[in-house]
């Protein structure tokens, strides 16, 4: 008697999954040829078109391995829909200095490039900016994990120029926020979708990952996807000196905000740490290339609390 054979068994993986909060894993999953039908299920989960997304070309699908560990090299994926809309989507490991106006000029060069000389202004497609951000980007809002930028009408009278508003849109995804929602079931139904796919990108290992990925056929795709770039070398290679990149700029941001913070304590130490300490953020809210850094992220460099960090940059704005 013959003992029917059950469901095949997968090997187990001798390598565990690469971080897809990682960039350079993020664009080897979703830039590829087999990432093409995963991108456009995240897409339409997080967008929520009023017309679903059916079909993506990646535009840049290399990954320039000779700059991989230069902080200054974006990984970003560029893609046109059917209709000539482009988005640039990328993974966001940590904020940094000037973000929004990074993202926003992202979207206008999108935007310009759509015609070429002697077009019509009309035949300008959408540009759509969505950046999915590794840590929290806006303390002030616990709740809402997608923030949404666009044109809009300022004053009261009958709308015009309706098609304006969706010209031109900027998001930010928020992983963290939003898993911890999806986790406790606190999601709103059509936001559940998005929620799976946020904790797949945030903990892919995770069982309530794996559970869902069994009625999800995409959200399985991207997983196996990542589990066969996880076992190459060369991609284990490549995340691993982009985390080193991550973690070098990290530490070069550390070692000048302890330089500010020496010599600020140094000029005040008459008037005690504290003062010092306030001075330090004063000159960080006083400077181009840090006035932009979040309050708690602020507040983590100065060790000042985040609601002092607030204050102290409302006074300076009302003051001008």
């Amino acid at each position: 008697m013959s003992i029917p054979e059950g469901p095949e068994q997968k090997p187990p993986r001798k390598w565990p999954l690469l971080d897809p909060k990682n960039d350079a894993v993020f664009k080897m999953m979703f830039a590829s040829p087999r990432g093409r039908r995963p991108l456009i299920a995240l897409l339409n989960a997080v967008l929520k078109p009023k017309s679903p997304i059916c079909s993506v070309e990646v535009i840049n699908p290399e990954i320039p391995k000779l700059l991989i560990s230069d902080k200054g090299t974006i990984l970003d994926i560029r893609a046109k829909l059917e209709d000539g809309t482009q988005i640039d989507v990328e993974m966001q490991m940590a904020p940094h200095l000037g973000l929004g106006k990074r993202a926003l000029f992202y979207g206008a060069r999108m935007y310009s490039q759509s015609i070429e000389s002697g077009d019509y202004y009309h035949q300008l497609r959408p540009a759509i900016v969505l950046f999915f951000m590794a840590k929290d980007l806006f303390p002030t809002r616990p709740e809402a994990f997608h923030v949404c930028f666009g044109m809009a009408q300022r004053d009261a009278g009958p709308v015009v120029f309706r098609e304006l508003q969706d010209e031109l849109v900027v998001h930010f995804v928020e992983i963290p926020k939003a898993v911890k929602q999806w986790r406790k079931g606190l999601m709103a139904p059509d936001d559940e979708p998005a929620g799976s796919w946020l904790a797949l990108l945030d903990a892919p290992e995770d069982a309530m990952v794996q559970k869902a990925c069994l009625t999800n056929p995409d959200l399985e795709a991207a997983r196996e996807l990542l589990g066969d770039i996880s076992s190459e070398g060369e991609a284990r290679e490549l995340a691993r000196m982009r985390e080193k990149s991550a973690i070098d700029y990290a530490w070069s941001i550390a070692a000048a905000t302890d330089q500010g913070r020496a010599e600020g304590e140094a000029k005040g130490e008459a008037k005690g740490k504290a003062e010092a300490t306030l001075a330090l953020l004063h000159q960080l809210l006083a400077k181009d290339e840090t006035r932009t850094l979040t309050n708690a992220f602020l507040a983590t460099l100065t060790g000042l609390p985040e609601d002092q960090v607030a204050a102290e940059r409302l006074a300076i704005k009302s003051h001008g």
